[in-house]
């Protein structure tokens, strides 16, 4: 099994399905498959093929227009980069093996594994807490505490396991609860592909300091599979997803890559985001100083973007002196592009 497959460490949630291919249907390319299960999609949640999830719906017998289950398991394709979900009735519970012989009318042609969810209880989760005992705790936090006071609470939380799932409703108007909830998971998540799938499933930004706080959590992750995710997230119609999809790069995860993120770079209507563009045009000046001067003398961003890249660049201390007097040289050039 590949390193990918054994990585998933996924836990069991409840999911809504779409389908748009229920039991007893045919494939639309392929009319003599017919789908012995219902099959569809998550709305709004993409994959990292930059299509919205798919999910196998198991344990019915009859065609449905939607299903609302537990995801009990992931199949991972080897020789693909889609993945899919198995969603089944609530408590039903199935082996891999027997996934897979349910699936295996479409998975015969890929080389498919099924990788089971872990139970939530599983964690060994010490404590469930409740909005109201965290807010408790806030307040017992010294007047106008610090972000290191809040770590040092989020500290706690992380040695005692704790299961702060409640929170999930409130992070989007609570900045402090936003905090709490992303890193208490992640802290908790040794797996980088995890932590990955969890901000996914959670791309819950009301700002740009939402999404820049979790750059270090997804650093290990592969480029390629990093990449997938910021295709999709650079269509998002949130300016903050689209802001992630860039700076989720600045980090030794995009360091070497100038040739694959440059082309991302485009017109964003929103400041944050051309400005997250910014921020990686110069992150990516300091080991390929050259791409990115030659890209930067040609492409057609506006001056804003290209301006402030050149400030970030001018700003760091890792990129020499030499190269800022010639990224400052382009300054007019770029004006004059608008």
């Amino acid at each position: 099994m590949s390193e990918k497959m054994n990585s998933a460490l996924l836990p069991v949630c409840t999911v809504k399905v779409q389908i748009d291919r229920p039991l007893g249907s045919a494939h639309p390319n392929y009319p003599d498959l017919i789908y012995p299960v219902n099959y569809g999609f998550i709305p709004g949640l993409y994959a990292p093929d930059g299509e919205e999830q798919d999910a196998y719906v198991l344990g019915l017998d009859a065609p449905v227009e939607s299903f609302t289950g537990e995801r009990i398991a992931v199949i991972y394709r080897t020789d693909d980069v889609e993945t899919k979900w198995v969603v089944v009735p609530a408590g039903l519970r199935l082996s891999a093996a027997q996934i897979m012989e349910q699936v295996h009318f479409q998975e015969r042609f890929f080389q498919s594994s099924a990788v089971l969810c872990f139970e939530p209880e599983a964690l060994g989760f010490c404590q469930k807490l409740t909005k109201r005992e965290v807010r408790r705790a806030l307040d017992a936090l010294p007047r106008g505490y610090k972000t290191a006071d809040l770590d040092r609470l989020i500290a706690s939380y992380v040695r005692q396991k704790a299961d702060v799932s409640a929170l999930r409703d409130s992070i989007l108007a609570e900045q402090d609860m936003h905090r709490i909830y992303f890193y208490v998971n992640l802290k908790q998540m040794r797996d980088v592909r995890a932590r990955m799938t969890f901000i996914h499933e959670n791309l819950l930004f009301s700002d740009w300091w939402h999404t820049d706080q979790l750059i270090s959590f997804v650093a290990a992750l592969p480029f390629d599979e990093a990449l997938s995710y910021a295709k999709g997230y650079l269509h998002s119609e949130n300016p903050f997803i689209r802001r992630w999809g860039y700076v989720l790069f600045i980090s030794r995860l995009g360091r070497r890559h100038a040739a694959e993120l440059l082309p991302l770079m485009k017109n964003d209507e929103a400041y944050y985001v051309r400005m997250g563009e910014a921020w990686l045009i110069a992150e990516l000046a300091i080991d390929e100083p050259e791409a990115v001067h030659a890209w930067m003398a040609e492409n057609d961003l506006h001056y804003d973007v290209n301006g402030k890249a050149i400030q970030k660049i001018c700003d760091s201390f890792r990129i020499s002196s030499v190269w800022k007097e010639a990224f400052k040289a382009l300054r007019p050039v770029c004006r004059a592009r608008g």
